[in-house]
């Protein structure tokens, strides 16, 4: 697949021709396949904990299987995700750091790919507070208790879609979108559906989505730090501890 961008002095398709006319398409290894494999939704009470024992605070990934863009509820998911952890005023960013001062900031980030997706959390985060910030993110991602509210899901809707126009306005975005819809199996008009499916998320669909992909424990916990001091912490609270070697 070649995509080109940008305004062009004269007309590159013959020069497109000249140079890869002659290629012939490689097997299609995806569509070899009718079924794809992932690895299991994860238990996030589980820490892998990565010693690193100069660390000064701790490294925070938590991640897990998403959705992808024809999934019915890609939207509502992307727009729980900002509510919850993609913005400076999100939950996460709201209590983890503003509230609570353990981190300068944590982020939630919800990305599809050609088939499902991946959502993760990152963030780097005092070591003596580890373990409290831990358990209190895992309560901010399940949203059965407290869902979100239509005033958390305007601002985010209102975001992701004036923010769209800015993310095409170069040459160099304009082929990274066409491409990442391209690998996709989409078209460029996605960019176009998305919008007004976006337009139409409540935060009815946008809790019900994050519940069933963000909530409930889900998850890979990997925590690089000091483990001398984040072992006891965090079994304390409730935590089972496993020990990664890289």
């Amino acid at each position: 697949m070649l995509v080109l961008g940008g305004d062009f002095a004269q007309d590159p398709m013959p020069l497109v021709a000249s140079e890869f006319g002659g290629w012939l398409p490689a097997a299609d290894a995806h569509a070899a396949s009718s079924e794809a494999a992932f690895a299991g939704p994860g238990d996030a009470s589980t820490v892998h904990l990565v010693h690193r024992p100069d660390a000064v605070q701790i490294d925070l990934r938590l991640g897990g299987i998403g959705i992808d863009r024809r999934d019915p509820e890609w939207a509502s998911l992307q727009a729980a995700s900002v509510a919850i952890g993609g913005s400076f005023l999100s939950r996460l960013n709201r209590v983890i750091r503003e509230e609570r001062g353990y981190t300068y900031g944590i982020h939630l980030a919800s990305v599809p790919q050609r088939e499902a997706g991946t959502w993760t959390v990152n963030a780097n985060i005092r070591t003596e507070v580890a373990a409290e910030a831990l358990t209190a993110t895992l309560a901010l991602l399940d949203v059965t208790t407290r869902p979100l509210t239509e005033e958390e899901i305007t601002d985010a809707t209102n975001q992701l879609v004036g923010l769209s126009p800015l993310r095409n306005d170069t040459a160099e975005a304009i082929v990274g979108q066409a491409s990442s819809l391209a690998a996709a199996g989409m078209d460029a008009e996605q960019v176009n559906r998305h919008r007004d499916a976006l337009r139409q998320v409540t935060a009815e669909s946008a809790s019900a989505a994050a519940g069933r992909i963000l909530g409930g424990g889900r998850g890979h916990l990997v925590v690089v730090g000091n483990a001398d001091q984040l072992n006891g912490p965090l079994e304390a609270a409730g935590f089972e501890v496993s020990a990664m070697e890289l």
